[in-house]
């Protein structure tokens, strides 16, 4: 139907005629077979306010909202930080792939691959795409945060890391809602080039890459791993090459200053060892079933798996032993008057459903 015929017959309705049961079908609500009672309003016109033709004329006129829709990311914005020109973004482009790359030894391992070729380190770092990009970034983008989001991504897409992982650094709602979670490189990269943002702009939060590695197959096999890592007492032996600093935090060691102050009864084992653990329990362990297994203790051997299992990884595997150590000892103050159990030939008490040595604080049962 035409509008111009439609508007000719809209206009011969009669202004204050009541709508019909089967009339009402027409704005929403259904026709007399449907309705309970004839006469009865339906919950569309209810809705709508329809009672009659002139309502329903009036309807037809746009409506203007009184309130208007704002993006208010801006507002958790904590401080603009801007980049003065093209120079200035193409050097900090640079130094944020200069610095992820010698992280993995990324230049190193280009150079063996070209076979006493001499180059300089910094033409190892920007490709052709990154001038293309810093060509388009340089006229539209401004933003310090976004540069070195796109440049550490850039450098974990060269590397062929395809996931990366968004940590918070304060208290901000936005932030805060999306810590820990998993994102793709190339969306990222899409999302910061055209100006917009994960959570809001100028975020200062950080980037880490994650490493499947049952699945990874990019020019860093071989070099994921750092063979052995040292620090007082404890040793890591083939730990994740972009792990190592959290999971020394995630024991408790730091810094080099806080292996001097380490107590060996802070931690139990001497040695950490990551594997893949589906190898492990096939070849090397008397274990018959890995599945769910991440992490085993061996007398003073911890085995840990080095991969991740849904959005957790050895850095939280470690945290969760960690809490169960700190979980098994209590300080025990005022146990004369407590009941007193044997346990294995040593003297107990039993509090919250547990028993816990009385000279130790360990806990038995």
């Amino acid at each position: 139907m035409s509008e111009d015929r439609f508007q000719r017959i809209f206009d011969k309705w009669p202004d204050q005629d009541p709508l019909l049961p089967y009339d009402d079908f027409l704005v929403g609500g259904s026709s007399d077979q449907y309705c309970p009672g004839y006469g009865v309003q339906s919950l569309a016109s209810q809705l709508m306010g329809v009672q009659d033709c002139n309502d329903l004329k009036k309807s037809s006129v746009e409506s203007k909202a009184d309130f208007e829709i704002r993006d208010d990311r801006d507002d958790f914005i904590r401080e603009k930080v801007k980049l003065k020109d093209s120079a200035a973004c193409s050097d900090l482009f640079f130094q944020v792939k200069l610095q992820v790359f010698r992280e993995f030894d990324w230049t190193k391992i280009q150079s063996t691959q070209l076979k006493g070729i001499p180059l300089r380190e910094a033409d190892l770092v920007l490709t052709e795409d990154d001038h293309y990009l810093l060509e388009y970034l340089s006229g539209s983008l401004s933003d310090y945060f976004a540069i070195a989001h796109i440049a550490l991504l850039q450098a974990y897409r060269n590397m062929g890391i395809t996931v990366a992982r968004f940590w918070a650094k304060d208290e901000c709602a936005l932030c805060c809602a999306h810590d820990g979670m998993f994102y793709d490189v190339d969306y990222l990269i899409g999302l910061f080039s055209s100006g917009d943002a994960l959570t809001h702009r100028y975020c200062e939060c950080a980037w880490t890459p994650v490493i499947q590695r049952e699945y990874y197959n990019g020019p860093l096999v071989g070099h994921l791993e750092v063979s052995e890592a040292r620090r007082g007492d404890i040793i890591l032996q083939d730990v994740p090459v972009e792990l190592v600093e959290d999971i020394w935090s995630a024991i408790g060691l730091h810094s080099r200053v806080d292996a001097e102050s380490f107590k060996g009864e802070d931690f139990p084992c001497k040695t950490l060892k990551f594997v893949n653990m589906r190898d492990y329990a096939l070849n090397d362990s008397d274990l018959t079933n890995s599945s769910g297994v991440v992490l085993i203790q061996e007398k003073d051997r911890l085995v840990v798996h080095n991969s991740y299992v849904g959005c957790n990884g050895p850095v939280e595997y470690i945290q969760e032993f960690m809490k169960k150590l700190s979980s098994t000892k209590v300080e025990l103050d005022e146990v004369a008057d407590e009941e007193r159990f044997l346990v294995n030939g040593r003297f107990a008490v039993k509090r919250k459903g547990k028993f816990w040595d009385i000279e130790t604080g360990e806990c038995l049962v």
